[in-house]
C-alpha cells in the first residue's frame, strides 16, 4: 500500500518558521531540528507558533536535538538525533 507523504518548510510573514512540516495522509506534524545538547524554552517557540496558527493547541509536534534521551516537554515529543 502506498502512503501519500509530503514534507515542507514553513515560514510566515513575521519570520516565524518550522524546519519541517510532515504530512502523512490527514496527519500533520511540525518538526524542529536543533544541534543543541540541551532543550531550552526558546527552541520550542516555533512549534508553539505553529500550534497557534493551526488553532490546534495539541497538534503533533516534535523536536530533534543533539542529546541522547527522549522525553516530552510542553506537549512536544523530544527525540535524540540518533533514534531517527
Amino acid at each position: 500500500m502506498k502512503r501519500n507523504t509530503r514534507s515542507v518548510f514553513w515560514r510566515d510573514a513575521s519570520g516565524r518558521e518550522v524546519d519541517l512540516v510532515l504530512e502523512l495522509g490527514q496527519e500533520v506534524t511540525a518538526v524542529e531540528v536543533k544541534s543543541a545538547m540541551t532543550v531550552v524554552s526558546d527552541v520550542l517557540r516555533p512549534l508553539q507558533s505553529w500550534r497557534e496558527l493551526t488553532g490546534k493547541p495539541e497538534a503533533p509536534c516534535a523536536l530533534i536535538y543533539g542529546e541522547d534521551r527522549a522525553f516530552r516537554r510542553s506537549g512536544v515529543v523530544v527525540y535524540p538525533w540518533w533514534t531517527l
